[in-house]
């Protein structure tokens, strides 16, 4: 996969579990996603639309409804470019050994990845590489703001520039920074304290 594929998904080896009976009630529940390799190519236009919202519909006569309650997805690699028209960046992500349990009823998912994510300017002026170690547990449905007491994340990022995240970080964040440089290695733990 590369800047020209037009390609949104691709996958290797792609095996999954479908339970049978709740196909009656027209409910198809999958219980386990495992893939060797998958690709997928994002883009964002410069008015901040993405290629994959064509494909999001609310249409109510598809026949089946989808569950993904106690759902365990493995993926071996992975492989995710992004290209981003509106800030003028491409980044690319690419994990290893990805491991998600999503539980709907619980309204959570929990998954563990080892990722190395590079980020560059269109221009071809700077790039920049970081090795993320990631294991955390997200409240769903993930909204644009997340709040801290609905996550609970271990992270520890090496390497990282900070400079190229800053239009990202005033996107996704309250505050609202006017610069932000230099190189950092960032470790996060938290760990929800459990009621007494």
């Amino acid at each position: 996969i590369d800047a020209s594929d037009k390609r949104l998904f691709s996958a290797n080896n792609i095996k999954f579990r479908v339970k049978l009976l709740p196909l009656i009630f027209k409910n198809l529940s999958i219980p386990y996603i495992e893939a060797q390799n998958i690709n997928i190519n994002l883009h964002r236009d410069k008015n901040g639309k993405f290629n994959f919202e064509k494909y999001i519909t609310q249409d109510k006569s598809f026949p089946l409804k989808l569950n993904f309650d106690k759902t365990l997805l493995k993926i071996k690699q992975s492989k995710v470019l992004f290209k981003d028209d509106k800030y003028l960046k491409t980044a690319t992500v690419e994990s290893e050994n990805f491991y998600a349990n999503i539980a709907e009823r619980k309204k959570n998912i929990k998954f563990n990845t080892e990722t190395k994510l590079s980020i560059c300017e269109q221009s071809g002026n700077f790039c920049t590489t970081s090795n993320i170690e990631a294991k955390a547990v997200l409240k769903l449905p993930i909204n644009k703001y997340i709040d801290s007491k609905d996550t609970n994340i271990d992270i520890s990022l090496k390497n990282i520039s900070l400079k190229p995240y800053l239009p990202y970080i005033n996107e996704f964040s309250n505050i609202k920074f006017n610069n932000i440089e230099g190189i950092a290695d960032l470790t996060i733990l938290k760990t929800k304290e459990k009621p007494q």
